[in-house]
């Protein structure tokens, strides 16, 4: 089977592209119709038609499927008359599984036994998965009348079979023409049959030749050709044989071309001889043509049969190229001849005259040599300016020009000579340069000359710095110093260059800048910076108007204002001077007027009002969660919600204007900094920590102007039981009036709500939330203290403003002289106190800040009243929204004095406690065995001092069962402001115990040098302990009562008692009339200091030999304690009597 299908393939192959006519062709495209121009009357039956159908995918289309059984009862019959066609053929693309088409066929139509052994089979195929061309001969049914034939599909293994068919085809394959060829052909030796030419009818052909007519073999492609002739015969590709053409064939035999050279007159020759070449040609033909070669390189126009040439050079190879056009049969054309290498002797040369110098001095020399020929002499055309001798040495004589010969008499192509020139230079002198300024400004230029010899040239030492160009004018590049040189190229003499420097200036610049963003409100100043060189003059224009003219100040800058700018400002610089130079090089800087932007449902039309000169509208509900407002203006639109969330603001530098609802949230701000009257109500809200009782008071002051405090919570009046004031003159609390309600910045004690809490707001506040409706509060705010009682002063204050407040400002533009700096703040969770009891409340429920203390001052929490828990808040500078504080007038005429440059946006003052703080400060706490806790304050500054002072805020109440306090001279107090730190300062403590019991005394909130090493030891003088509270609590047992001479605190741990001892160990102390002396006999003393018996540092004395005194008639009389620091680190101690 394989054999076969290798034979149908190729038969195939031969069908696909010969000549070939079809009878009949069927495609099975869905029926059982053939092609058109079918002849033979073709007709074609499916027995057992119900098994076939017609499936897509043929080859190509649709194909003709059966399932197969092993009977062979169905088959395809297809008859047709082949009368008047031969060579005939069947074919078929077939595809099937474990199937196979057996073929039969017969001239008579009845039906064979389907079994290969027959005489109507013809041949099978199958078994395959891809479509596979089947193709079989029928030439023994050539030109009969009728034949039928059999497709029969046959299963080879299993049952139920597909076997499919598509393409069949009849068709006879011709006979081609015989091939056209050329009846007479040429060859040379050698030429095999493969070089005969013929052409075929059919590209599809082939060309086979043949030694005679008759023969039937044909020659094969390596035969040897002969003299004769052959026969060629066109083969198609489905196996005829076409006719023979007759071809004669001549075989010539192989012409060698071949040349040969000589030379005239011969191959040794002087140099420039002329010498001709001639060529020989073998088998050259009738026109043989040349080309002449030298060196392997051909010579251009030499192409005849003879060369000549004059320019040969010794050693030079000859050859000659000669191309034959000698027919037929040549080869090895072209020929190359044999080489002729020439010999060719050089005449003499005078050569090229070089020297060691062509420029000289009267009585100077230089040498003057040739490459050319040896032997020759030397001359001179002006010996009156130069000589020359045998040797070519040359000697100036006078100034001037001379021509130096060297000359060859004899040899070859004499005489001959070679030349060069020899400059007899003057004596000359550079002489001293000079110029018009030796300074010159970057992008100017000053002029340099010289009083020497002319025609020298002008160079610059440095060009980044200064250039100079041929005629001396010198241009200043850049700032520096260059020296400019004048320089004689030629001539003789000892000063052949002169110099002077140059000093470059840089022009001075100026450039201007904007304050800010660069966009500013309408109405407010248009700030520029013009920064310079200190004393350099600007002149300058703004909005180019009037020419204007500063000197820039010592700090290398100045703003310039545009006061109530309602433009855009253009401040541009036209030139700037320092005396010498001028630079016109433009600088301008812009200041825009800032717009508005809205904020929609779309967002901000401008975007976010931030310090960038825009004003705000708010047309939807805007919360400042999403971005903090600073805008020129505000205003709210109809329906719409601004709303200022915690920790946000807005700033507003004019008006604020509600036309909507315009909410502040609890620590959230609303901030002006222009004094504007205020005409539209807001809506202020702050919460409140409530108790459970709901009977404490909270020290409040109203925000908005005219606010009822009876209406804060709810709106409801039955919700808060009490409002009072404090009045002055009684030291007590009252109950509030309409008249305190109009009082700004007036502070009220306000009850919690009740219990039964209504909220008739409508605003939905929870009870803990105090809500203040009004026009907000700005400007200029004076709360005058109206009465003044001597041992009282005390007055209740707040924060009249929708935003923060700076406690430290607000002290420092009040009369600082008339009100005391330590400000109390109500604690209602340390206490379980329910009536207020004025400034003679001695209780423990106020936290204290000094605002004196420190440069930003210094707070400690409420302690509470023995039961109550610790304090928790303590007091800095930032005072909150509605927050209100008890201050004490220490005189008549005190009043506090708010402006709006004290408010601020920021919710707590910046705290650094730990390294980061440039304080030195910490907070002491004594804690009781039921955790009750009572802190002091110490703080260094360069400010304060160990005496009592307005930094030291005294105890609050100095009957406390319990208590902690440090000295400010012989003051108790607990905020303790003490002069800036040393390690040799002392701190005495006093503390208070109602019980015996076991306490703690702690160091928290450590800043400055005490957060970064320097410890802090508590000296315990009654167990004479150290400890040190950096590394923990010191925990201690004490008896009841007041105790002002146990506990001290100390900075340097180590400390040695003096004893008699002391004098043994190198140190010393003595009187010498009124000084007394310590005396180290071990070393140097680094410093010494005095305390009194109370521990205050009263002294501190430098040392810087063995020997320290001071003078005690200052001294009062008493004892006192000496402390000295020796170099290496030892300490001593003693006590003195006065």
């Amino acid at each position: 089977m394989k054999k076969i299908s290798l034979f149908l393939t190729f038969l195939l192959a031969m069908m696909y592209y010969g000549q070939t006519s079809d009878l009949v062709k069927y495609q099975f495209e869905g029926n059982l119709n053939s092609d058109p121009g079918a002849v033979g009357s073709p007709s074609i039956t499916l027995v057992n038609a119900t098994d076939f159908t017609f499936v897509a995918g043929g080859n190509p289309g649709q194909s003709l499927t059966t399932s197969v059984n092993k009977n062979k009862t169905t088959y395809i019959r297809l008859q047709v008359s082949t009368a008047g066609f031969t060579n005939l053929f069947l074919s078929f693309d077939g595809y099937g599984d474990k199937t196979k088409w057996e073929v039969y066929a017969n001239t008579s139509g009845t039906v064979p036994a389907f079994n290969t052994a027959s005489a109507d089979y013809l041949g099978e195929y199958g078994n395959t998965l891809t479509w596979t061309a089947f193709t079989l001969s029928m030439s023994k049914f050539n030109n009969s009348p009728t034949v039928t034939v059999f497709l029969v599909p046959t299963v080879i293994i299993g049952n139920n079979e597909l076997a499919r068919m598509d393409n069949l085809r009849i068709f006879e394959c011709k006979t081609p023409p015989a091939p056209a060829a050329t009846s007479v052909q040429n060859f040379c030796t050698g030429a095999a049959v493969s070089a005969l030419q013929a052409t075929v009818s059919n590209p599809s052909h082939m060309i086979q030749w043949f030694n005679t007519a008759s023969s039937a073999t044909p020659l094969a492609a390596n035969t040897t050709l002969v003299t004769g002739t052959y026969y060629a015969a066109q083969i198609s590709n489905c196996g005829s044989i076409s006719p023979k053409t007759p071809v004669s064939v001549t075989v010539n035999p192989i012409l060698q071309a071949g040349v040969t050279i000589a030379a005239s007159p011969g191959t040794s020759v002087c140099s420039g001889t002329p010498v001709t070449f001639t060529a020989s040609a073998v088998n050259g033909g009738t026109a043989p043509t040349y080309q002449w070669q030298i060196n392997g390189t051909s010579v251009t126009g030499a192409t005849g049969a003879s060369f000549t040439t004059a320019t040969l050079n010794s050693g030079d190879q000859v050859r000659v190229i000669m191309t034959s056009n000698a027919v037929p049969c040549l080869t090895g054309s072209p020929a190359t001849s044999n080489i002729i290498t020439m010999t060719v002797y050089p005449p003499v040369s005078a050569g090229t005259v070089s020297y060691t110098s062509n420029s000289i001095c009267i009585g100077g020399t230089a040498t003057y040599s040739s490459n050319g020929t040896a032997g020759g002499t030397w001359s001179s055309s002006n010996t009156s300016v130069a000589t020359v001798d045998s040797a070519g040495v040359v000697t100036g004589v006078a100034p001037g020009t001379a021509t130096i010969t060297y000359t060859l008499n004899s040899g070859c192509g004499t005489p001959a000579s070679a030349t060069a020139d020899i400059t007899v230079n003057p004596d000359v002198n550079a002489g001293t340069v000079s110029y018009s300024n030796n300074v010159v400004c970057v992008g100017s230029a000053v002029i340099y000359t010289t009083n020497g010899t002319q025609g020298g040239t002008w160079s610059s030492s440095n060009p980044a710095v200064a250039i100079v160009n041929s005629t001396g004018i010198v241009y200043g590049v850049a700032e520096g110093t260059a020296i400019i040189t004048y320089t004689l190229n030629s001539g003789c003499g000892t000063a052949m260059s002169a110099s002077q420097s140059v000093t470059v200036t840089a022009l001075p610049v100026a450039t201007v800048s904007v304050v800010g963003s660069g966009q500013i409100c309408s109405n407010t100043s248009a700030i520029f910076t013009i920064s310079g060189t200190p004393g350099h003059i600007v002149v300058y224009t703004i909005n180019n108007g009037p020419v204007e003219m500063m000197s820039v100040p010592a700090s290398g800058s100045s703003q310039i204002a545009i006061l109530n700018a309602t433009t855009d400002q253009t401040l541009r610089i036209i030139n700037v001077t320092n005396g010498s130079c001028t630079n016109s090089t433009p600088s301008s800087a812009t200041i825009t007027i800032g717009g508005t932007s809205t904020y929609s449902s779309a967002g901000w039309s401008n975007g976010l009002p931030s310090n960038n000169g825009l004003s705000a509208v708010i047309a939807a509900d805007y919360d400042t969660a999403n971005g903090s407002i600073a805008a020129c203006s505000c205003t709210v639109n109809p329906g719409a919600t601004l709303t200022v969330s915690p920790d946000t603001f807005v700033e507003v530098l004019t008006d604020v204007i509600n036309n909507g609802n315009l909410i502040v949230m609890s620590d959230g701000n609303l901030k002006q900094i222009n004094n504007v009257n205020n005409t539209t109500p807001v809506t202020v809200r702050r919460h409140h920590t409530l108790t459970e009782a709901r009977k404490e008071y909270n020290f409040v002051s109203s925000p908005v102007a005219g606010q009822n405090m009876k209406m804060i919570y709810g709106n409801n009046a039955a919700n808060v039981p009490f409002v009072t004031v404090l009045r002055e003159s009684t030291n007590s609390f009252v109950n509030a009036t309409s008249t305190d309600y109009g009082v700004v910045a007036k502070g009220f004690s306000v009850r919690e709500p009740r219990l039964a809490y209504v909220d008739l707001s409508g605003d939905d506040l929870p009870v803990d939330v105090a809500q203040y409706k009004g026009v907000p509060n700005n400007g200029d705010i004076s709360l005058v203290f109206p009465t003044y009682t001597t041992g009282r002063g005390y007055n209740l204050a707040g924060n009249p403003y929708p935003s923060n407040l700076d406690l430290i400002e607000l002290y420092a533009n009040s009369t600082t002289a008339l009100i005391d700096p330590t400000f109390r703040f109500w604690d209602n969770s340390v206490n379980d106190i329910y009536t207020q009891m004025g400034g003679a409340y001695q209780g423990y429920s106020y936290a204290l800040f000094n605002a004196a203390t420190d440069t930003d001052g210094f707070g400690i929490a409420a302690p509470g009243n023995g039961t109550g828990p610790k304090g928790t808040k303590i007091p800095n500078r930032v005072i909150k929204v509605s927050q209100a504080f008890m201050v004490r007038a220490t005189g008549a005429g005190a009043q506090l004095n708010y402006n709006n440059s004290m408010r601020r946006t920021s919710n707590t003052d910046t705290v650094f406690f730990g390294k980061s703080s440039d304080r030195n400060r910490y907070r002491l706490q004594l804690v009781k065995p039921d955790g009750f806790t009572i802190q002091n304050g110490i703080a260094y500054f360069e400010a304060g001092k160990t005496d009592f002072g307005k930094e030291d805020s005294r105890i609050p109440n100095s009957s406390a069962s319990d208590a902690l306090f440090s000295f400010a001279g012989d003051a108790k107090v607990v905020i303790n402001g003490r002069s800036a730190f040393t390690t040799g300062d002392v701190v005495q403590l006093g503390l208070r115990h109602f019980t015996a019991g076991t306490y703690k005394i702690q160091a928290v909130d450590r800043e400055g040098v005490f957060a970064v090493g320097q410890s802090v030891y508590l000296k315990d003088k009654q167990l004479g302990v150290i400890a040190d509270l950096t590394e923990g609590d010191y925990v201690f047992s004490s008896e009841a009562g007041e105790f002002t001479n146990r506990f001290e605190i100390v900075y340097l741990k180590e400390q040695k008692l003096a004893t008699a001892l002391s004098v043994k160990n190198g140190i010393e102390v003595y009187r010498d009339h009124s000084d007394f002396v310590v005396r180290s006999q071990a070393g140097n003393l680094e410093y010494l200091e005095l305390y009194d018996a109370s521990g205050r540092l009263l002294h501190t004395v430098k040392g810087k030999s063995n020997e320290i005194r001071f003078n005690a008639e200052s001294l009062l009389n008493g004892m006192y304690l000496l402390k000295a620091k020796a170099k290496d680190g030892d300490y001593f101690t003693k006590k003195i009597r006065k």
